[in-house]
């Protein structure tokens, strides 16, 4: 009778389906360790200068982009950031496109978008320029008849329309770019922001040789604590907890201004 099978070929094939059962949960793991070693995708504004924006290149730049370079080395991960409409990247992050958005300084609520913000990259501080020249305002009597410009949607646009607006016009703007030339060329009297941009925007930059400024602090502001912060799913938990160890590890919350540039360090602006 013929043989349909050489000796010994079953133990070969046991052997082989052996191989093969052990194989599977190898497969699982590297998979895993593959996933794991993805980078995050993080969401940034394209034009919030010094915070977060594309670069001439169309390169992500700028000082929470630097510092979410380190929170993501700390964590021993990597980082890929979109540019894009804030509007536009909540939704992404809730279509889990994205794994954090940055909120520079919008007015939001965490329960009525279902996210969870980390603890803040930097702190704001906040203060009104103007030109040296004019009387000096800080109070909300002090611009009874005075435009002030703010950033539209802001905290900031939200705490002065609570504390300035019964006192004076409000003029907010989308891109605090133009409320720069308009405070210089004299289309408004103050203009309110923080630190940080006051002085990448404007104090530390060649408009100072052409027309003098003073800066007035704003003294104990009470802000929503939504400004320079990361936003994640409310079910991100694991990915939370990482950054939240990361941040108190790179000891964050500084004011922003101290992210800025020093003349031993080169802008990527």
């Amino acid at each position: 009778m013929n043989r349909l099978f050489a000796p010994g070929s079953f133990l070969l094939c046991g052997l082989l389906m052996s191989q093969a059962l052990m194989a599977e949960p190898a497969r699982e793991t590297t998979a895993r360790a593959n996933a794991e070693k993805a980078p995050l995708h993080i969401g940034i504004p394209t034009s919030r200068r010094p915070y977060a924006y594309l670069d001439a290149k169309k390169q992500p730049a700028g000082i929470l982009v630097d510092m979410m370079q380190r929170i993501c080395e700390q964590m021993q991960a990597s980082c890929s950031f979109d540019a894009g409409n804030p509007e536009q990247l909540l939704m992404d992050l809730q279509a889990v496109k994205l794994n954090a958005v940055l909120i520079v300084d919008a007015f939001i609520v965490p329960e009525v978008d279902k996210i969870k913000l980390t603890p803040p990259l930097c702190k704001p501080t906040p203060q009104f320029i103007q030109k040296a020249d004019a009387p000096i305002r800080s109070k909300p009597e002090d611009f009874r008849g005075a435009t002030l410009a703010v950033q539209e949607g802001s905290i900031f646009h939200i705490y002065l329309l609570d504390e300035y607006s019964g006192q004076t016009r409000l003029k907010p703007y989308l891109f605090m770019e133009n409320a720069v030339f308009d405070l210089v060329f004299g289309r408004l009297d103050t203009l309110f922001a923080d630190e940080a941009f006051i002085r990448s925007r404007i104090t530390d930059t060649a408009l100072q040789d052409y027309v003098r400024f003073t800066t007035t602090d704003l003294k104990a502001p009470e802000f929503p604590a939504t400004a320079m912060t990361l936003a994640l799913r409310e079910q991100d938990s694991e990915l939370f907890r990482n950054l939240e160890a990361a941040l108190q590890a790179l000891s964050s919350g500084q004011p922003c201004k101290q992210l800025l540039p020093t003349d031993k360090t080169k802008s990527k602006e």
